[in-house]
């Protein structure tokens, strides 16, 4: 069964993301991005994945760390990406 996890790194301004998927013990990495200047004028939320380049590329309003991640989950939500059964930092 495959089971996907997303990895947050939250910086000061920033923060980024990878999805990979387990399935019978190896990982298929799946997509990873960011949102930047989180809290700044003009954020950044991208995402891409492997072969088929971003997959998203947009200015956003990000509030804060909260904001981010809730920003990344519509957006994974968006382009289908499986949900996480896991979420590590």
């Amino acid at each position: 069964m495959a089971e996907p996890i997303l990895c947050l790194n939250s910086g000061s301004s920033s923060l980024k993301f990878a999805l990979s998927v387990l399935d019978d013990g190896a990982e298929m990495f799946r997509a990873e991005g960011a949102v930047e200047r989180v809290g700044l004028p003009g954020a950044r939320l991208w995402a891409r994945a492997p072969g088929q380049g971003f997959l998203e590329d947009a200015r956003c309003d990000v509030a804060d760390q909260h904001a981010a991640v809730e920003a990344i989950f519509a957006t994974t939500g968006r382009l289908r990406l499986p949900v996480p059964a896991a979420v590590g930092h």
